[in-house]
């Protein structure tokens, strides 16, 4: 893979993860899960057969964060987002 394409591929993904992570965020202002109540995003890695997903999650140390409160991003096995 040339140097462009690793650069155009790089940026795409980490243009999808700032739109998921934003998307997150929206969605928890939304229901007042905000920085300031102690809500904080939190990021993990999942390898999977399809490739490695990047999952977001709103997190608080002393609250439980809704259950289907997440974005995630799907990257193949070729680093191409899915």
């Amino acid at each position: 893979m040339s140097d462009k394409m690793v650069e155009v591929l790089a940026s795409d993904v980490g243009a999808r993860l700032a739109a998921a992570r934003n998307a997150l965020l929206a969605n928890m202002h939304a229901l007042g899960l905000t920085q300031a109540n102690g809500w904080r995003i939190i990021e993990e890695l999942r390898h999977t057969m399809e490739g490695t997903e990047w999952v977001f999650r709103p997190m608080h140390i002393r609250e439980v964060a809704p259950a289907e409160l997440r974005s995630s991003i799907l990257i193949d096995h070729e680093g191409r987002p899915v």
